[in-house]
């Protein structure tokens, strides 16, 4: 499998500080997380607050995954029927923005397309941090052969792994936050509320047509929008999406647009999960055992 790792967020810190968007205030309620290990919080809000020892049972796949990585307690919350577990919120100095928030996430993944955390904003003693990027650390493709396919990445090598297949697919990364607008000096920060609001995926590799075909296509016939796309795969990833049908009156620039909503709505998966908790320093943080 050639893995084809897509930016989390927009890219690139001065840009992404320029073309800023507005970001609604929200009740930001959620569920606690604890980031002292082995003192977990109360259930909030249907979601399910695990510690590092918890491994076996039913817990969520995503859940199960964060254990290697997992320094302090784990939380996760279902949304939308996606479980997405968190753990290792945590903060430490930047040379730049004079500080930087990161965590580790799993989720399970909704099929096998190319899905990341696509929106998402962390808050701290009244100082927003926007999602400025992440790493990843692991994923796993069920496949239809019956077998699970796993690749870890640590450092510059990674690990491949093929165990028997539970039919779930996951994603893990490490997230980094940066703050909006810049400091002009540290802050010394005790507690965060984490929001991730959207997954967002995109075809693999050679795919396309074979999702603007299947995907695309079912949800323009079930809205009964009365467009048909046709699509030729070429080399080098690339594709021709054609529009051979359309509403009488319809320009071809409009049934684009329309074909362009739908794609945007079938591979997002909005939110939000929302998580609270304690703000460690990195150094803590990697002298956890």
């Amino acid at each position: 499998m050639k893995l084809r790792i897509f930016p989390l967020a927009l890219i690139g810190s001065l840009l992404f500080l320029v073309i800023f968007w507005v970001v609604r205030s929200q009740t930001l309620a959620g569920a606690k997380m604890s980031a002292e290990p082995g003192t977990p919080s109360g259930q909030a809000f249907g979601t399910q607050t695990l510690t590092a020892s918890d491994i076996g049972g039913s817990l969520p796949v995503s859940a199960l995954a964060l254990q290697r990585y997992a320094h302090s307690a784990i939380v996760t919350q279902t949304v939308a029927g996606i479980d997405l577990s968190v753990t290792n919120l945590r903060y430490e100095k930047d040379d730049f923005f004079k500080i930087k928030i990161a965590v580790d996430v799993c989720y399970r993944l909704p099929d096998n397309k190319d899905w990341g955390i696509y929106e998402a904003i962390v808050q701290s003693d009244g100082q927003q941090f926007l999602l400025h990027g992440g790493t990843l650390l692991e994923v796993a493709e069920a496949r239809e052969d019956g077998t699970k396919h796993i690749v870890r990445f640590e450092g510059q090598g990674m690990e491949v792994e093929d165990v028997p297949s539970d039919g779930v697919s996951y994603r893990c990364d490490a997230l980094s936050f940066f703050p909006y607008p810049p400091l002009a000096e540290g802050l010394e920060l005790s507690s965060a509320i984490l929001t991730i609001k959207s997954l967002r995926a995109l075809p693999r590799e050679g795919q396309d047509c074979e999702f603007y075909l299947t995907a695309v296509q079912e949800a323009l016939k079930q809205d009964g929008a009365g467009i048909e796309l046709a699509c030729t795969q070429g080399e080098w990833g690339r594709y021709n999406l054609q529009i051979v049908n359309k509403l009488a009156g319809m320009s071809e620039k409009e049934a684009r647009s329309v074909v362009m909503q739908y794609a945007d709505r079938v591979w997002t998966v909005e939110g939000p999960w929302v998580f609270e908790g304690k703000l460690i320093s990195a150094d803590a943080w990697l002298a956890m055992p």
